[in-house]
């Protein structure tokens, strides 16, 4: 069937995601951050282009493409890659994961030059819309994250040392 097939081909953009992850780690592993860039940036770039378009993106691609995200910011400090998980989770209209929630303050702090704020804020307003139906741990997470857009709003406007 049909939708037989449309199952199948997410589970295996997720699993083919998997190995290029498996694959960007060892690299950064070996410390070689530009390689795993090179690695994850096309995978990433088409499953965000799908998103705009309207494919249904699965939330084990979303997850997977997040985690890709936070290895690349994490490696390489480029605000480039958070600046993306902030448009990618806007497009797909979905809260970010607690784990990243987590970490995002340690990423931002590393990161190398701000945050898009117009990007930050387009999550931002997205989720607000949706946010009366949050549960009381939804409810945290969304506060926890408009905390840390106002704190990177700030440092954006702080003047250099």
């Amino acid at each position: 069937s049909t939708i037989g097939r449309i199952e199948t081909s997410a589970r295996n953009r997720a699993d083919a995601l998997g190995v290029l992850l498996d694959l960007a780690e060892a690299v950064v592993a070996e410390g070689h951050p530009d390689q795993a860039e090179r690695i994850l940036e096309r995978a990433l770039a088409e499953v965000i282009a799908g998103a705009r378009c309207g494919l249904s993106i699965e939330r084990d691609l979303s997850d997977a493409v997040s985690q890709g995200a936070v290895l690349l910011a994490r490696a390489t400090g480029k605000a480039f890659w958070l600046d993306y998980l902030f448009d990618l989770h806007t497009v797909l209209e979905e809260l970010f994961a607690p784990d990243l929630v987590r970490e995002l303050p340690a990423l931002v702090a590393r990161a190398h030059g701000p945050l898009d704020t117009a990007t930050v804020r387009a999550y931002l307003r997205r989720l607000e819309r949706r946010s009366p139906s949050y549960g009381e741990a939804e409810a945290e997470r969304y506060a926890q994250i408009r905390a840390l857009a106002d704190a990177a709003e700030k440092l954006r406007h702080r003047p250099p040392p």
